[in-house]
């Protein structure tokens, strides 16, 4: 039954989330197990507490509780809870380096630069800047078949932290690509 519905849904338009985004594409920097990141003033990042190592230089650190009070329930699926914030301390080079757990994970930085990404909660490091998070439903067949009825989508003008085993690529997907 599986291989007779996916055949007819390889024949549907792919699943549009949102139309034409009015920023520039996100910037990608390439995954490494260690991410040096710079913190600006008034721009706290946001980093998941736990095995995460982190090592600064001219930051202040306090522990938050949650960072999204809108969307809860996705905060806590993202483990975007009790997290640690930097902030910058005035007039000093405010740097934190984070390093992965594992030797196997790597991190990167997506700058989002007024575009957006949809990604699944579970792989975010990080926040900082101007980030929205939007969720939306979707009862597209692709999403029938691979069970992700609901998207997560995150925008605005700062940048994520993601993490994934064995490396973190992007991939900008085009009009026709078969994946």
């Amino acid at each position: 039954m599986y291989f007779l519905v996916a055949r007819l849904a390889d024949r549907l338009p792919p699943v549009c989330l949102k139309g034409e985004s009015a920023g520039s594409p996100p910037g990608f920097t390439p995954g490494s197990t260690a991410l040096e990141v710079a913190v600006q003033p008034g721009c706290p990042l946001f980093l998941r507490s736990g095995d995460w190592g982190k090592r600064r230089t001219g930051v202040t650190a306090r522990t938050r509780f949650m960072w999204s009070w809108q969307y809860p329930l996705v905060t806590l699926a993202a483990g975007l809870s009790e997290l640690v914030e930097f902030s910058a301390e005035s007039g000093k080079r405010s740097l934190v380096t984070v390093t992965s757990p594992e030797p196997d994970i790597f991190i990167a930085k997506i700058d989002l630069n007024g575009g957006s990404v949809v990604i699944r909660p579970r792989f975010l490091v990080g926040v900082a800047g101007d980030v929205q998070i939007r969720t939306r439903w979707s009862f597209h067949w692709h999403n029938l078949l691979s069970f992700r009825l609901r998207q997560i989508l995150l925008s605005g003008t700062g940048f994520i932290l993601v993490a994934g085993a064995w490396g973190v690529d992007a991939a900008r997907p085009e009009a026709g690509q078969d994946w």
